[in-house]
């Protein structure tokens, strides 16, 4: 059965609504948060990548049409023939930099990325590699910036004019949330910046709606990466009941 759209409620930069909930792309590349499912998660979709197109033609069908993508081919030739099939808008917030910043530039170009954020490995020095990738992000997209250490980072992030959004992670686990739980917390409310809450779940260990229902008292939206039809059901259902009425 598909699900369908809520009306969410959204933000807008310049002539794009940023959105509140988004497919993630972390599973699809076996990430190392995701500990002994990782090898497993990397010969389901690296190896065999139709298996990404396949759930992200389901996401757009249940309404979900922006998916956050990492800077990997095989990610940004999955939401090419998801475009294809489903002849729909499928949007596309990149996250780029961890290796080598201008190929990844261009995929996110290739796709017509709306948004692009800085990797967390990236952001989190805050040096002038930083600054001038977000310059060169400037030029063609809304530029933001994923942190890895909230608490620390996004105080500093609020100063930078031309980051717009920020990603960080947050969980009531307070897993990843670097260097602790309640300093990330204080660090996000206190932000103007448009944020996102990513690694919601904890990489799994925690149940969709008790999740969601507590990151969405802190942050605007979510992004969330799923590993079957089963888990992108469950979870983008309950997130769009949740962002129905979230006001954040």
């Amino acid at each position: 059965m598909i699900v369908k759209s809520c009306t969410l409620q959204h933000k807008s930069i310049g002539e794009v609504e940023i959105p509140r909930l988004m497919l993630g792309t972390s599973p699809f590349i076996g990430a190392g948060q995701f500990g002994s499912r990782s090898m497993k998660y990397h010969l389901r979709f690296a190896r065999d990548p139709k298996n990404v197109t396949e759930l992200i033609v389901e996401a757009a069908k249940m309404g979900i049409t922006w998916v956050q993508v990492l800077g990997y081919e095989f990610l940004v030739n999955a939401v090419e023939e998801a475009r294809d099939i489903t002849k729909m808008d499928i949007q596309v917030i990149g996250s780029i930099g961890e290796s080598d910043f201008d190929s990844q530039f261009d995929l996110m170009k290739r796709l017509d990325a709306k948004i692009i954020l800085t990797h967390g490995i990236v952001t989190d020095r805050l040096d002038k590699h930083f600054e001038d990738y977000i310059h060169r992000i400037n030029e063609v997209a809304i530029a933001g910036a994923v942190t890895h250490q909230p608490g620390k980072t996004v105080p500093y992030l609020s100063d930078y004019d031309n980051v717009k959004i920020i990603m960080a992670p947050i969980n009531k686990a307070g897993w990843f949330m670097n260097p602790s739980q309640q300093k990330s917390l204080e660090a996000i409310r206190n932000t103007d910046k448009v944020v996102i809450g990513k690694k919601t779940l904890a990489a799994g260990d925690l149940k969709p709606k008790e999740a969601l229902e507590y990151v969405a008292d802190f942050v605007y939206g979510v992004t969330i990466g799923i590993a079957s039809s089963e888990e992108l059901k469950e979870t983008f259902t309950v997130a769009k009941e949740i962002w129905d009425t979230v006001t954040v």
